[in-house]
């Protein structure tokens, strides 16, 4: 069922149709209204203020009722925030006409972009024109002839939630070498924020300044990208830490609760890692040499100064065989031959001569026998031979 028109209004409506309608022309025949406001930080809540991640928020509405009427039961509420207006909530039991109110939220800035719409409801009751505040007038101030009629305000509200933030990781891996080991230091640093990070500077206490390398920084760090850096040091054998320190900016001024600008701030984040370097073990010991014994020499006797004539082995003395004497032989009767035809052979030559062999001259010089004697007996049998030779030749 549609509610019937307020006696105000019917009368503001058919008033105003007369000539005489300028009497009638005050606020009693207009609408009642309530207007809102609101800043974030001191700004304008359209479009969002930056604010860092992490800051305070302030946010300050103002309800102002602009009529020649009361507001009465004013309420306040916006998403996400506690509201508190002087009545210690987000209630004006009664708002007066012609005046304003402030209400207060404080909140802590979250990263992203947080917009709402805050809203101011209340509610006005009218009577009959011309009552005064004793309710004396047309309408008596009798109370079942008051008609309520709600008014409303909204206003858009929110902030946007701004920071680069970043973290960063240590690790180490050794080489052993002779002397102690070759530290190879990776670091990593990545923008966990939402805006880009510039001016990136790594420091480490083990490795001297400058010698850290690094890829993809040029052009800042990306929210949510990383970058890579790496140092190699010698060290000598024991325990070590690696720390590192990242220092950057996100180049970004932003809005503090008071309504100031707020330069961006040095970002900062650090990692470490213990870590032991043992040196390789000393190769085993060479051999060494055994020393060449030196040669001892051979003492040389000195010359004599007379050398000695050499001296003949003295012959061993060797019994002097008894010659035995040889028979004589005996000629034997030669037998008359047969006369023959023949021819008388010839003389043998001397050559024909059997020689009986003479000892190899080795054989003749034995130590102790002389030697006529001993050509004596050898020649003996040859003396014999012959003289048997010669007879039977005659």
């Amino acid at each position: 069922m549609t509610p019937l028109a307020s006696p105000v209004s019917i009368l503001c409506a058919v008033l105003g149709t007369l000539p005489v309608s300028a009497l009638f022309s005050g606020t009693d025949c207009h609408h009642p209204r309530l207007e809102l406001s609101v800043t974030v930080n001191g700004r304008p809540a359209s479009p969002d203020p930056l604010i860092r991640t992490g800051n305070p928020v302030r946010v300050v509405y103002r309800i102002t009722n602009p009529d020649d009427r009361d507001v009465l039961d004013v309420h306040l509420a916006a998403p996400g925030e506690t509201i508190v207006c002087p009545s210690g909530s987000a209630d004006v039991p009664r708002l007066d006409d012609h005046s304003s109110v402030v209400c207060v939220a404080v909140l802590t800035a979250a990263p992203g972009v947080h917009d709402g719409t805050a809203t101011a409801t209340g509610h006005v009751r009218d009577g009959w024109p011309f009552d005064d505040d004793d309710g004396h007038g047309l309408g008596h101030g009798h109370g079942d002839d008051d008609w309520d009629r709600s008014v409303t305000a909204s206003t858009a509200v929110g902030y946007r939630g701004v920071g680069g933030l970043i973290s960063a990781t240590d690790s180490v891996s050794v080489t052993p070498t002779a002397s102690g080991g070759k530290a190879t230091l990776v670091y990593t640093v990545t923008d966990t924020g939402n805006l880009p990070v510039y001016d990136v500077v790594l420091s480490d206490p083990l490795v001297p300044s400058g010698r850290i390398t690094c890829t993809g920084l040029s052009a800042g760090i990306q929210p949510g990208a990383t970058a890579h850096c790496e140092a190699v040091v010698d060290l000598a054998p024991g325990s070590h830490i690696s720390t590192l320190s990242v220092n950057a900016s996100d180049h970004t001024s932003t809005a503090g609760s008071s309504g100031s600008s707020v330069p961006p701030p040095t970002l900062s984040a650090s990692a470490a890692a213990r870590f032991t370097v043992v040196a390789l073990p000393p190769p085993p010991p060479r051999p060494s040499p055994s020393p060449t014994p030196t040669p001892t020499p051979t003492p040389v006797p000195p010359p004599p100064s007379t050398p000695p004539r050499p001296s003949a082995p003295r012959p061993t003395p060797t019994p002097t065989p008894t010659p035995t004497p040889t028979p004589t032989p005996t000629p034997r009767p030669t037998p008359t031959p047969t006369p023959t035809p023949r021819s008388t052979p010839p003389a043998p030559s001397p050559s024909q001569t059997t020689i009986p062999p003479v000892a190899k001259p080795e054989q003749l010089s034995r130590p102790g026998v002389k030697t006529s004697l001993f050509l004596l007996v050898m020649m003996m049998p040859a003396a014999g031979a012959a003289a048997v030779l010669a007879a039977r030749r005659k």
